[in-house]
C-alpha cells in the first residue's frame, strides 16, 4: 500500500464521519435535548466542518464548477433579500442559509473525493442503524423518559387517532431513512447485506408508524427503483436483490396479522376525508409558483402571506417555498443547483457505465426531489446535502474521463 492509498483512507474516513454529522443533525438534537435538556443547533457547528475539509482534502475536489457557483451566490442573495424584505422571515434564516450551502459543499467533497462503494455503504449502514433503532424503539414505549415522542391527533371519520413524532416532522422523517435503502446496494460483506435489509423493514415499520402518506410513497418509490437499477447494472450482484425480495415475502408470511394492523393505520391516512384536499394544496402549491414566474413583482421575494392567506397554510412544493422566499434568484436556485444537476446525472446512468456510488447518489437525490416536491423545506440541510452530492458525483465521472 503506497502513501497516496494511506492518504485516501485517512481523509475518506474523515469526510465520511463529516458527513455524518449533517446526516444525524436531528438525530443529534433530539439526543442532546431528550438526554440533557439542551436546545444544541448541530447544524451551526458545520461552517467549521467546512474548514476543516479546506485543510484536509486537496484544492482540486473542493472546486465548484463556475456555473453552479454562480448560481449558489445567485440564490444565496435571492434569501439575504428575502430576510430583509419579507416580515416571516429573520436573522435566525442567516444562520439556516450558512448550514444549508455548507451541507450542500460536504455533500459535493464526500462523493467527488470518495469512491470507495463499501465505504459509502458502511456511512449509509450505521446512519440507518442510529434512526431505525432508535426511532423504532422510542416507538415502542420502553423509554418514555430516554425517548420522548410527541403525538399529535388527527379525526378518522369522527374517531380521535394519535400520530407520533419523534425526531422531526414526520414527513420530513423520509429525508433520513433514505439510507437505509442504498445500503445493501454499496456493502460487500453478506452479513452487512442482510442486517441493511432487516433495517430497511425496519425504516418501513417506523415511516407507516409516523403515518406519513408521502413518506411511505416515496420509500416503495425508492425500494422499487433501486432493484430496477440492480437489474440494470452489471456491478450489483442480482443474488442480493432476490435474497431480498424473499426476505420481505418470508417476513410479510410470519408478521401479516401485525401487518395488517399496522397498515389499518397508514390505509386509514389515504382515506382519510381531508387527504383529498391535502393531495390538492400540494397540487396548488406547485401551480402557484408555476403561475407567477413570469410576475415581475415576484421576482423580488414576497413571502408566503398571500398564498397562506388564499389556501390556510403555506406552499407544500419546495420550488415555489424558494421563490416566494427568495424570489427570482431562488427559482433560478433550485432550477440549476436541484433540478438540473440530476437530470444529468440521469442522463450519465442511461448512456454510461456508472459506479454503484453514482447509482445510490442518483436514486437518494431522485427520492429527495420526489419528496421536496410536495414539502417545504427551502433551507432543510438534508435537500442541500443530496444537491451537492449529486454534482459531487458528476465531477468526479469528469474527472475519470466520462464526457457529457
Amino acid at each position: 500500500m503506497n502513501l497516496e492509498d494511506v492518504n485516501y483512507k485517512a481523509k475518506s474516513k474523515w469526510l465520511l464521519l463529516i458527513s455524518g454529522v449533517v446526516l444525524c443533525d436531528v438525530l443529534s438534537s433530539y439526543i442532546f435535548k431528550s438526554q440533557f435538556d439542551v436546545s444544541f443547533p448541530v447544524n451551526s457547528v458545520l461552517p467549521l466542518l467546512v474548514i476543516f475539509i479546506f485543510i484536509l482534502i486537496d484544492a482540486r475536489y473542493l472546486k465548484v464548477p463556475f456555473f453552479y457557483l454562480i448560481v449558489w451566490i445567485a440564490g444565496v442573495i435571492g434569501f439575504i433579500i428575502g430576510i430583509f424584505a419579507i416580515e416571516e422571515m429573520s436573522a435566525w434564516h442567516f444562520l439556516r442559509i450558512g448550514s444549508a450551502s455548507c451541507a450542500y459543499f460536504i455533500g459535493f467533497t464526500l462523493f467527488n473525493y470518495v469512491y470507495d462503494k463499501n465505504k459509502v455503504g458502511i456511512l449509509y449502514l450505521i446512519i440507518s442503524i442510529f434512526y431505525v433503532v432508535i426511532g423504532v424503539t422510542a416507538l415502542s414505549g420502553l423509554f418514555p423518559n430516554n425517548l420522548p415522542v410527541i403525538n399529535s391527533y388527527w379525526s378518522n371519520y369522527g374517531i380521535i387517532q394519535a400520530r407520533p413524532e419523534v425526531f422531526t416532522d414526520q414527513n420530513f422523517q423520509i429525508f433520513y431513512l433514505i439510507p437505509s435503502v442504498l445500503a445493501y446496494l454499496c456493502l460487500n460483506s453478506v452479513f452487512l447485506v442482510f442486517m441493511s435489509f432487516v433495517l430497511l423493514i425496519g425504516a418501513f415499520y417506523f415511516l407507516v408508524k409516523l403515518q406519513t402518506r408521502s413518506g411511505v410513497l416515496v420509500f416503495v418509490a425508492l425500494i422499487y427503483l433501486s432493484i430496477v437499477s440492480s437489474f440494470y447494472h452489471k456491478k450489483i450482484s442480482k443474488k442480493r436483490i432476490l435474497f431480498m425480495m424473499l426476505l420481505i415475502f418470508i417476513f410479510f408470511l410470519i408478521e401479516q396479522e401485525r401487518l395488517f394492523s399496522l397498515f389499518e393505520i397508514i390505509l386509514a391516512r389515504f382515506d382519510d376525508p381531508f387527504a383529498k384536499n391535502a393531495f390538492q394544496g400540494r397540487l396548488f402549491s406547485s401551480i402557484y409558483g408555476i403561475q407567477n414566474i413570469l410576475n415581475f413583482e415576484y421576482w423580488v421575494p414576497q413571502g408566503s402571506q398571500e398564498f397562506k392567506f388564499l389556501y390556510q397554510d403555506v406552499p407544500h412544493s419546495n420550488f415555489t417555498a424558494m421563490f416566494l422566499n427568495a424570489g427570482i434568484l431562488g427559482a433560478v436556485l433550485w432550477l440549476g443547483l436541484f433540478l438540473y444537476p440530476l437530470i444529468r446525472l440521469f442522463v450519465y446512468m442511461i448512456n454510461r457505465d456508472v459506479d454503484v456510488v453514482a447509482i445510490s447518489v442518483f436514486l437518494g437525490a431522485f427520492s429527495v426531489m420526489m419528496a421536496q416536491l410536495t414539502l417545504n423545506v427551502p433551507l432543510n440541510t438534508q435537500v442541500w446535502f443530496w444537491a451537492g452530492a449529486t454534482l459531487g458525483v458528476i465531477c468526479r465521472m469528469k474527472a475519470l474521463n466520462y464526457k457529457d
